[in-house]
């Protein structure tokens, strides 16, 4: 109400006086306390500003919100928010670090633009004025004995400083835990030293799987589920499974009918199961059955709400940090084999061409005949004899019937314009160890992925089809019951205008790309003239680059990737808190047919329930939002860690056995060599995405030592002033190891040749 008041008087704004007289506002109603508290929060968040006093919002000041990033060490970037309603991109402010004001990586900060730009700055210059939220109060650093001195902390982020004292523990004790990982409560002193006091020590350097744990920490996931969770947990696996339930809804007994998860090797949670048939009138009948969690997480509860805090579990290559406990999560809620389980049925009735014809929802008892994995059903889907031979008839049958199915789908899906995603990289993944190992594991045929893949796409646009028109209507019958909570998943139509320009700077002898065409029909046009001229990974590369995330909305506004309408997420409750709500929205849905059709009035929603009010939808859909990325971010960065130790390992090996190999310098620089596909380009550099390994490494402009280079206006290619020769995004490269940072964790790369 304060902010709707400002925003409608502009950037004149408003006095207090003014506000107290406002219709929405009015003293008699609020009382002046009321709105001087409103307006004092709201300027300590950065929303509002005061000036000449009158109240602005910041919008319509010389002020921005936004978030400090740190790019270089005198040097970082705030990312400006853009104005409500004004639709502007995304801003960017260099900081020198004179301006920063004590401003760290992440923290969200308030920011005014100040004159001047030196070279060195690549946006408009800004000066912090005030950090509204720091993004953290603890660090995770190294106790580095390496120099002469008393130890220091070095942090983990290696965007800040990494020179650091401990003010709370004496020097000699710091000295006995060099070389340790330990977490820091600590602030920036004067200096720009971290002032702090440590307070765990997670573990020696080298100790397989620390890193995990300075992942987590750095990240701040909670890993430990505090002592109230655990006991609603044991209490709600306490209950018993049977084909008679004393208590909970009536459930549908599917424990007969063929039933299968298929997952990967290591998957302990199995959210998801499916039994697929035969129509006798000819068409298809799909059955996917999905862990009923929202049976065993009553909303409100101290479980519902840890589970919401962390809104997502985070999947390291040897360790989960789940979102429900483990006696959820891997026992209970889990789609075991040879085991009485809860779930929720999404019953799909197909065509022969793959459409769907209809759609049933209910609550049901499974019995899951067998778990399978990915390589083994790509086997079977592949005419493996052995892998046939040790299913039962019923499971072959219904194998061989779901891949028909699977086949007819996918046709439909790329009928209706969805995107398509080339991988690259040889055919291969490779993983990195606790031990920084080499795991190699080869592609396994995507046929098993995408069948499953498609099941679960399906699944949600279906729910999400039929929910949504559910609160159509009931929105739209003003007696209806008020719709709860719905978190649909949405991807943005992207601004596909840029890919003309560098179409037709990257690839000069191709007619250009019409610009009038839909987003839809230009990126179908661009992948076709990738495949024809044989420029799939640039076209990829553009088209990574005019994609933006998907995110949760608490309204359905479409999925373009997908080319989808609707779309939620439904069929990983287990693991992600958006899937659980969507379950709560369909029992609420069932439970009111049932209703109905006995001619009684449907139960009005618990969505207002532990703060999940619908006015609160579009705060706990951007919470969630936030919660996935720092979950993909961790996991991420312990990938791109492990790469670079255990590249940096390589690299001292080899080059320490350099003397004994002399005459075979040529085999030993091979080993050291790399492909990779370009991926970006700076002022200093390309990047380039390592073939497996699935990170990005540096190549220097100084390394192209055969010509001068200069990136080019476009900024997707370096040219070569004598020789016109050009490096460019999507051009794959044969690369050879030439230095790498730990500390920073950055590779540089050259030209193998």
């Amino acid at each position: 109400m304060v902010l709707g008041a400002l925003r409608s008087a502009g950037s004149r704004g408003r006095t207090l006086e003014e506000l107290s007289a406002h219709e929405d506002l009015a003293a008699p109603l609020h009382g002046a306390e009321w709105l001087s508290e409103a307006l004092e929060r709201l300027e300590e968040s950065g929303f509002v500003v005061r000036s000449k006093g009158r109240w602005l919002v910041v919008e319509e000041s010389r002020f921005r919100r936004g978030v400090y990033r740190r790019v270089q060490r005198k040097l970082g970037v705030v990312e400006v928010e853009p104005a409500a309603g004004k639709g502007q991109r995304l801003r960017q402010l260099s900081i020198r670090e004179r301006d920063r004001a004590g401003a760290r990586d992440g923290d969200v900060v308030l920011v005014r633009r100040v004159m001047g730009k030196p070279e060195a700055a690549p946006h408009p210059l800004g000066a912090v004025t005030r950090v509204l939220t720091r993004r953290r109060e603890r660090l995770v650093a190294l106790v580095d004995g390496s120099g002469s001195g008393p130890p220091t902390l070095r942090t983990f982020d290696p965007r800040l400083r990494h020179d650091a004292r401990d003010a709370d523990i004496k020097p000699g004790k710091v000295k006995k835990l060099a070389g340790h990982w330990v977490a820091v409560a600590g602030s920036e002193g004067k200096s720009g030293e971290l002032v702090g006091r440590i307070e765990k020590v997670l573990g020696e350097q080298a100790a397989p799987g620390v890193d995990v744990d300075v992942i987590v920490h750095h990240h701040e996931i909670p890993a430990d589920f505090p002592d109230e969770v655990l006991a609603d947990a044991a209490q709600a696996a306490g209950e018993e499974i049977s084909e008679r339930p004393r208590k909970g809804p009536r459930r549908s007994n599917l424990v007969r009918t063929p039933t299968v998860t298929i997952d990967g090797i290591s998957a302990k949670d199995f959210d998801d199961a499916i039994s697929v048939s035969r129509l006798p009138r000819g068409g298809f009948r799909l059955m996917v059955h999905i862990a009923d969690v929202a049976h065993y997480v009553q909303l409100g509860s101290a479980l519902d709400l840890e589970a919401r805090r962390r809104g997502t579990s985070v999947y390291f290559p040897e360790r989960v940090v789940p979102m429900l406990p483990p006696v959820l999560s891997d026992d209970v809620c889990s789609l075991r084999p040879d085991e009485l389980r809860y779930a929720m049925t999404v019953d799909m009735t197909f065509d022969e061409r793959g459409r769907r014809t209809g759609e049933r929802f209910f609550n049901s008892l499974i019995r899951s005949d067998r778990r399978m994995t990915y390589p083994e059903v790509a086997r079977f889907l592949e005419g493996d004899e052995g892998v046939r031979a040790e299913l039962p008839g019923e499971l072959v049958e219904m194998l061989d019937v779901a891949g028909e199915l699977v086949r007819l789908l996918d046709q439909q899906r790329w009928r209706r314009g969805a995107l398509q995603f080339e991988r690259g990289g040889g055919g291969s993944e490779i993983s990195i160890g606790p031990d920084l190992e080499v795991l190699r594991r080869e592609a396994v045929s995507s046929a098993s992925q995408r069948l499953i893949e498609e099941f679960m796409l399906v699944t949600n646009e279906t729910v999400a089809t039929v929910l949504h028109a559910d609160e159509a209507a009931r929105r739209a019958d003003e007696l209806a019951v008020t719709p709860g909570v719905h978190l649909y998943r949405h991807h943005p139509v992207p601004d596909a205008s840029d890919i003309v320009e560098a179409w037709s700077q990257l690839v000069p002898d191709d007619p250009p790309l019409d610009a009038s065409l839909s987003a839809e029909d230009l990126l179908e046009e661009l992948a076709r003239r990738g495949r024809e001229l044989g420029r799939e990974d640039l076209a990829q590369q553009l088209l990574m680059r005019a994609l933006t995330r998907a995110v949760y909305t608490a309204a359905s506004r479409g999925h373009f990737a997908l080319a989808l309408d609707h779309y939620c997420h439904f069929t990983s409750p287990i693991r992600r808190y958006p899937d659980l709500v969507m379950h709560r929205r369909l029992k609420e849905l069932i439970a009111s047919r049932r209703s109905q059709r006995r001619g009684r009035a449907p139960k009005a929603p618990t969505a207002g329930e532990a703060g999940l009010s619908p006015r609160s939808a579009g705060q706990l859909a951007a919470e969630l939002s936030k919660l996935e990325q720092r979950a993909e971010s961790a996991e991420r960065d312990l990938r791109k860690w492990r790469v670079v130790r255990h590249l940096a390992q390589r690299l001292e090996e080899e080059r320490g056995a350099g003397g004994r190999r002399r005459g075979k310098s040529s085999a030993r620089q091979r080993r050291l060599e790399i492909d990779g596909v370009v991926t970006g380009a700076l002022d200093f550099g390309l990047f380039v995405q390592l073939d497996g390994y699935g990170v990005d490494a540096l190549l220097p402009v100084d390394a192209l030592d055969d010509d001068w280079y200069e990136l080019a206006r476009s900024g997707l290619e370096f040219v070569g002033r004598s020789s016109g020769r050009r490096f460019q995004l999507g051009d794959r490269l044969r690369l050879r190891l030439r230095e790498v940072d730990e500390p920073r964790r950055r590779i540089n790369v050259e030209l193998a040749d």
